[in-house]
């Protein structure tokens, strides 16, 4: 008989109580199980190699060490005057009718 594949790290589970998940996420957790999803914010991407070992310690595997990752934010010397964060911001605080229709988007 095959061994059971061993148990992620219980650092990596996500609990719905946890947080106010979007609905996409709330079906992956709810298809795959809380812990074999793995959430991350892409400010940790700036980590580097601490990030990617905590990805590495999620998946079972090995850490990635001496390959040199890094990672970089394209977007920001895309040429727009400000960040996607702050655009934003200036469109939906000019619209009410916006503002509502993208709060509704963003909990579906």
């Amino acid at each position: 008989a095959a061994a059971a594949p061993a148990a992620p790290a219980v650092a990596f589970t996500i609990q719905h109580d946890d947080f106010t998940l979007a609905s996409h996420i709330r079906i992956a957790v709810d298809a795959l199980g809380p812990d074999r999803v793995f959430l991350m914010h892409r400010g940790q991407l700036a980590e580097g190699q601490r990030f990617y070992d905590q990805v590495a310690k999620f998946l079972g595997v090995e850490p990635f060490e001496g390959i040199g990752i890094s990672a970089t934010i394209f977007n920001e010397a895309s040429g727009a005057p400000s960040s996607t964060a702050v655009l934003r911001e200036q469109i939906l605080s000019n619209s009410a009718q916006l503002s509502k229709a993208h709060a509704v988007a963003m909990a579906k």
